[in-house]
Order: C-alpha cells, then structure tokens, then sequence
C-alpha cells in the first residue's frame, strides 16, 4: 500500500449475511426505444443489441453462505434464466480501499458476475465496476467501468448527458480490461479512490488508473454501497445460449476495506 491505510471494515460472512440485502427481482424489461442523441466521439457506447420483453430474474433461493464463504448461483428452471444478488447496507464506502476476494464462474454467454460499488451523487446513481469477468468487447477478460445514470420522472431509465451548468458527463464510460484472461482461481480485486483519482486493482497489481480530478468524472464524488451480482440473461448484454453451462456460482470470501490515516 502507498497510504499510510487502517482497515477499518472485514466482512468474512462468519455471521451470515447480516446488514446484506439479497434481492428477489421478476420485472419484465422492454425493448428501449431508439433515440436521436448524438453521442461524441470519444464515449464508446454500448452497440449490443437489445432484446425485447426480457425478463431479469433475481432469487434468494440462489443466495447461500455456505463454510463462511458467500455463494450466489445462477440457474435455469422452468421459467427461465435466474441469477442472484445482493447489497450491504450496513454502511457506505467512499475514499480509501476497497478488496475483495473472490472467484468467478467461467467467461460464457449470457452470464455476468459483477462486483461494484454503488452510489448516487444528485440525480445520478453511479456504478463503479471493480471485478467483472468480461468487458463488452472484449470476452474472458476482467474489466473494470465507472458506469452513470439516472431516472426520469416516470421511473424509465434515460441514457442521455446528465447536466449541471458547468460540466457534462456521459452515462457510459469505456470499460478497462487487463492483458490477459481472467482464470477461475480465486483473485482479489481492487478499487482504490482519492482525491485526485480513481485507481483499479486486480490482485494486488495495479490495472489502471483515472484521473478523477476532470469535471466529467466529479459525479463518482461521493460514497457507494458495495453490490454482488451473479446475472443470467440480462437485457443489454447477452443471451444465453447452448454454450451456457448452468448452474454456475461465484464465491466471495472476504471484503475488506482501508481508510487513510491521518
């Protein structure tokens, strides 16, 4: 570590899931209306295309802690696709770093585990990825995103700039991706914020780092509620298909966070 850091939270689910939500979601997701919005050219967008009427499944039947480890599944039955996932309320993260050791299922279609921290700064709700399996393009190697959005009035999730007078962000950010294929051993993943910037982790080694001091980036200035999630079919991405080897699990065996002294 650079910092002189204290740690300051672990979580090794020796007491179940105390002060976690686990999620129970069966919501139908439609086909998102086309928009004329011109995006710049140095946002990347999401091109995937979106599949209508799909279904997102969360179950707490998929959520289990099992040798003090946590163990979220996901499954097909006879409905669908299920996946699972859950959210810590027992306190917020914001400067400082953030660990967690984890290992995650094979890289295969329709199938995204994803750990995050998620917050809001205003209007917008602000996802920062730390450890995800897969990037949009590229397949099979972690990535890692600071991801905004927000909500209209009517609860539809708009994919337009948010604005505040002197500074615009865009709602995607272009993923990070490491050199080489994530395994399926166990790995720690990083995620380590300060004043000046925004820095990704994977297994001790630094991955990549963002310059957080930039207006665009201001909207991740504020403390998140770190997020598991084991997915299966979800809108936006991928479907699963006979590739798709199912169930599948990631496992978590600690999450450990460190604040600066001063």
């Amino acid at each position: 570590m650079n910092k002189n850091y204290k740690l300051t939270f672990e979580e090794k689910f020796e007491n179940g899931l105390a002060d976690w939500e686990i999620k129970e979601v069966d919501e139908l997701v439609l086909k998102q209306k086309e928009t004329d919005e011109v995006i710049p050219d140095f946002v990347r967008n999401n091109t995937d295309v979106v599949r209508a009427d799909t279904y997102v499944r969360f179950s707490k039947e998929n959520v289990e802690v099992c040798d003090s480890k946590l163990i979220l599944k996901a499954k097909k039955d006879e409905i669908g696709y299920c996946g699972a996932s859950v959210q810590y309320h027992g306190r917020k993260f914001g400067k400082g770093l953030i660990e967690v050791k984890a290992k995650l299922p094979a890289c295969m279609p329709g199938i995204w585990p994803k750990i995050l921290l998620n917050g809001r700064n205003g209007v917008a709700h602000t996802d920062e990825i730390f450890g995800q399996i897969k990037g949009i393009n590229d397949k099979g190697k972690n990535s890692f995103a600071l991801f905004a959005y927000y909500f209209d009035q009517y609860g539809e999730h708009r994919n337009e700039y948010l604005h505040s007078g002197y500074q615009r962000w865009p709602s995607f950010y272009p993923t990070m991706d490491n050199d080489e294929p994530l395994s399926e051993d166990w790995h720690i993943f990083g995620y380590e914020k300060t004043d000046i910037d925004a820095i990704f982790y994977l297994d001790g080694i630094e991955c990549f780092r963002i310059d957080i001091d930039h207006p665009m980036f201001t909207v991740f200035d504020c403390e998140g509620e770190i997020a598991l999630m084991l997915g299966a079919n979800l809108p936006r991405t991928e479907a699963c298909n006979e590739e798709t080897k199912l169930p599948c699990s990631m496992e978590v065996e600690y999450i450990k966070f460190y604040e600066e002294v001063q």
